[in-house]
């Protein structure tokens, strides 16, 4: 009984040991505030969209969207790109609710919708790229038996329970709490 207490103990220092470097990643990450009022960012290594597509996605990736659905899906994969990155180019800002400010043409940018909305697509065309692996692989869920299950995994990947520009708030509202 002390072995699997001390196991739990062992996991849960573990789980602590991380949780501790992604707040310091997340604080180091974090803009500036310069005397003037205004916010200053690192310099990225490269330009967001170029980052986005430099991120490659994996059947986990795909297994998430599935499970999660797509909102929190979308969330959690945008979370980790963040996260594995020492300096991303997307920075949710404290300072402003849901704002969120994106390296683009050598310079830092408010993130309208629009741009927003850039980023999502093509983090979904990956996706869309995996969904078409993943049905050639899988054809059986194609079949009637497998077609609720189908048709559930379809909107989780392409998120068709909404309209776009309800995705665009529901997934900057929930990208932003989970970054802050």
């Amino acid at each position: 009984m002390s072995e699997n207490l001390l196991d739990v103990v062992t996991k849960l220092q573990q789980q602590i040991t991380l949780l501790e470097q992604r707040i310091e990643k997340l604080e180091k990450n974090k803009p500036k505030q310069q005397s003037n009022n205004s916010i200053v960012f690192n310099k990225p290594s490269m330009e967001c969209i170029d980052w986005i597509k430099s991120f490659e996605l994996t059947q986990d990736h795909l297994t998430l969207l599935f499970a999660q659905g797509y909102i929190q899906g979308m969330t959690m994969i945008l979370c980790e790109m963040i996260e594995q990155c020492d300096n991303p180019p997307i920075i949710g800002c404290s300072d402003k609710k849901k704002q969120f400010f994106t390296y683009i043409n050598e310079k830092w940018q408010s993130t309208d919708n629009k741009t927003f909305d850039t980023i999502r697509l093509a983090i979904e065309f990956k996706i869309m790229k995996l969904f078409k692996t993943w049905k050639e692989e899988n054809p059986k869920y194609l079949t009637d038996a497998y077609c609720e299950i189908y048709a559930k995994y379809y909107q989780n990947v392409m998120g068709t329970k909404l309209n776009k520009s309800t995705i665009i708030v529901k997934l900057k509202s929930s990208l932003y709490n989970a970054l802050l």
